[in-house]
């Protein structure tokens, strides 16, 4: 029987797969703990990271503006309730009007300064106002404003206009504000403008000091011309209140202004011995 020859197979061969499989895996995992890694990193310097980065690409980021209104440079609210000191009035002025302090300081101590006006206080001129210095101790005393011109200012012409020597013009018109030095303490008295008292300041003719209140009278019973004389006819206390504390008249910050000029140019022996003395006048 002839034996036939053994086929021959050939020999299983060991498949290359598994090799490229595990090195796959391996690769993967080292990837995802160096991202993992870096994810950390990255987290954790976030901030210089991206500072270096707008350095490097030059970028310029840029705040909004806040939009001012005209006007008003601050952009911080809390300064926007806040006034320019340029204009702002005087804290205890509301109708906006400023006192120099300064000028007044400068006022002799037991000295008045006041301001008043006279309505047609002669023929041909409707309406004076002036501005002087006054005495306190005439007040003291008991004081008429009825005296003659020339025993109450050196003064001959208003703006071209001449005084006449017969006339009470600081009588005739009223005196409207005293502000006065009392041991340094600079005090305002101002007669009543606004009919609440029975003498209103246009009526004054006569005045007597009592500390820092003022008895103002409609009359006196003096001799026309003349500083002597007491009180008659209607009266009305007038209280002296320190001039921190006064607010101007609107119509009366011009007199204020006088009388600060007035100071600012007036030595304190200016007086020479008078009562009182008009210094300055102008035609309204």
């Amino acid at each position: 029987m002839n034996e036939m020859p053994a086929q021959s197979y050939p020999a299983p061969q060991k498949s290359n797969n598994g090799y490229l499989w595990a090195a796959l895996i391996f690769v993967t995992l080292v990837l995802c703990i160096f991202c993992s890694i870096g994810g950390l990193i990255g987290f954790y310097y976030s901030a210089e990271i991206i500072s270096g980065v707008r350095e490097l690409v030059d970028i310029n980021i840029v705040d909004p503006i806040e939009v001012v209104a005209e006007g008003n440079t601050s952009s911080s609210p809390a300064d926007e309730d806040e006034t320019d000191t340029d204009t702002a009035p005087s804290d205890n002025n509301k109708d906006g009007w400023q006192i120099d302090y300064d000028a007044f300081e400068r006022l002799p101590d037991g000295y008045c300064a006041f301001a008043g006006g006279v309505t047609e206080p002669w023929n041909g001129v409707p309406n004076v106002n002036y501005v002087g210095l006054l005495r306190q101790d005439a007040q003291t005393d008991g004081f008429s404003w009825q005296a003659y011109t020339q025993h109450t200012t050196n003064l001959e012409e208003v703006e071209g206009n001449n005084i006449p020597n017969n006339v009470e013009w600081i009588n005739d018109g009223g005196d409207q504000v005293q502000v006065c030095k009392d041991n340094g303490e600079l005090y305002v008295i101002m007669p009543d403008r606004k009919g609440n008292q029975d003498v209103q300041f246009y009526q004054v003719s006569y005045t007597k000091l009592d500390g820092h209140d003022l008895l103002v009278c409609s009359d006196d019973d003096g001799v026309p011309g003349d500083f002597n004389g007491g009180c008659d006819g209607d009266q009305s206390i007038v209280h002296g209140i320190s001039i921190y504390d006064f607010e101007v008249p609107a119509d009366l910050q011009f007199h204020f202004d006088m009388m600060a000029d007035m100071l600012y140019s007036t030595k304190s022996n200016h007086h020479s011995g008078m009562l009182v003395e008009v210094i300055y006048a102008w035609i309204k």
